[in-house]
């Protein structure tokens, strides 16, 4: 049956609680829904009518992890919910009618191997493959991709997904990796401004360059007689000259 519409709350079940922790929280104005991720893995969908009722929840049958992230990008060209979870899967859901267009199990693609698969999920969550960020993009990544969807997970590695969407079914047809960025560090994440300019160093060597006078200027002070032994050369030319006639 249709996940989405098999979880719609109960009265009883509002007057309790829907949920021990609330995780991520998305306001879609196109589509007039706010939804709530909870840590049970499922999302609340309310309706933005006069006092925000709770149009239903929709959760994943094999994802009870907590929901992470939430999106709903490319609303007119694909009409999707993105869904990030603990576990490192993305959900994708169909708007307006929540029905299940597919999964992308990122944890299970990348991370684990045939020697880690015994060990399950948690070998994909010791790795950091919870996800933080997720983003659907109404940009082409090939000619069979007319989406690119972005994830950033716990260990800030980045990625790119090209989707395709078939057109009748709304199921997922097409996915392919466009691009592994590998791990963001913080460092890398420090805005422009914020990190101090760099001084200007100035050698050793330039500032003896600098102090040692040049050609120029020794013939500069020769000229005019800046140095003290060749005026006083000259000054006692002139003397001893000035002084044979009168002596005469």
């Amino acid at each position: 049956g249709d996940v989405a519409m098999r979880n719609a709350p109960t009265a009883e079940e509002i007057q309790r609680g829907i949920s021990s922790n609330i995780t991520s929280l998305l306001l879609c104005e196109e589509e007039c829904r706010v939804f709530v991720g909870t840590a049970e893995g499922q999302v609340i969908i309310f309706t933005c009518d006069p006092g925000f009722p709770v149009l239903r929840w929709i959760s994943h049958p094999d994802d009870p992890s907590a929901v992470t992230c939430l999106n709903c990008g490319a609303v007119k060209e694909a009409g999707l919910l993105v869904v990030g979870t603990q576990d490192g899967s993305v959900h994708l859901y169909k708007l307006p009618n929540f029905r299940l267009a597919g999964s992308i199990n990122i944890a299970r693609l990348l991370f684990e191997k045939e020697e880690a698969a015994s060990q399950g999920k948690d070998e994909a969550a010791a790795q950091g493959a919870a996800l933080r960020h997720a983003k659907l993009f109404a940009v082409r990544a090939g000619h069979d991709c007319s989406l690119t969807l972005m994830t950033v997970d716990m260990a800030s590695r980045v990625r790119l997904w090209g989707l395709e969407i078939h057109e009748q079914s709304g199921k997922l047809k097409e996915l392919k990796l466009v691009m592994d960025g590998g791990q963001l560090r913080e460092i890398d994440s420090v805005p422009v401004a914020s990190r101090p300019a760099p001084r200007a160093k100035r050698s050793a060597k330039s500032s003896k360059k600098e102090a040692k006078p040049g050609k120029d200027d020794k013939e500069k002070d020769a000229a005019t007689g800046g140095g003290d032994g060749s005026a006083g050369a000259a000054g006692a030319g002139s003397a001893g000259g000035g002084g044979g006639p009168s002596g005469g």
